[in-house]
């Protein structure tokens, strides 16, 4: 017995550029799958399966992400716009008459806008360090690694039962690694 069909294919691949605008709207992710007649279990279950349809969520995102910030610094330094009135005047013979007024009007940069940058900004830069400090702890760890292999390898060395020129070599090739290690140690 065969378990349930999948809707991916007739009820949501068709609909991946739809969704993808849906996003870039600021759709929920329950009102698209009302739309898209699946339930958010089964929408979830697609975007594990099908990255497609992780990929038309993440370019949706994306905009949109683009969008706000984009609106957010216009707003934080301010900005210029034109605005359009329509004027409609009655003349002394009882016709109408249609003048179009523009007039430019100035949004003055606001506080909260620039405050909400830099708050953001200044946690963007924290996320930055802490990936700095995980990639210093990776390294370090690595390097101390790499000792205790090169210890490994310098202790098996002294016991192996080679001609005098074989024993150079390798110890040769440990004085190269440690010499490796070194540098790498330096760079911290």
């Amino acid at each position: 017995m065969a378990g349930r069909k999948s809707k991916y294919e007739s009820h949501v691949r068709p609909y991946l550029a739809d969704i993808v605008k849906w996003v870039k709207m600021g759709e929920p992710q329950y009102i698209i799958c009302k739309k898209l007649g699946i339930n958010k279990a089964t929408f979830c279950e697609y975007k594990n399966k099908y990255p497609e349809l992780n990929e038309a969520i993440k370019k949706g995102s994306q905009f949109l992400d683009y969008e706000v910030i984009e609106s957010l610094a216009k707003r934080a330094i301010g900005y210029d716009y034109e605005e359009t009135k329509s004027i409609i005047e009655k003349l002394a013979d009882g016709r109408e008459k249609r003048k179009i007024e523009k007039t430019v009007k100035h949004i003055p940069p606001d506080t909260g806008a620039i405050a909400l940058y830099m708050k953001n900004r200044r946690l963007l830069q924290s996320l930055d360090e802490e990936v700095k400090v995980k990639q210093i702890k990776l390294i370090k760890a690595q390097t101390a690694k790499a000792t205790a292999e090169a210890d490994i390898y310098t202790n098996r060395a002294s016991k192996l039962i080679a001609n005098e020129a074989e024993k150079a070599q390798i110890n040769d090739l440990i004085e190269i690694g440690k010499n490796i290690i070194g540098k790498i140690e330096g760079e911290d």
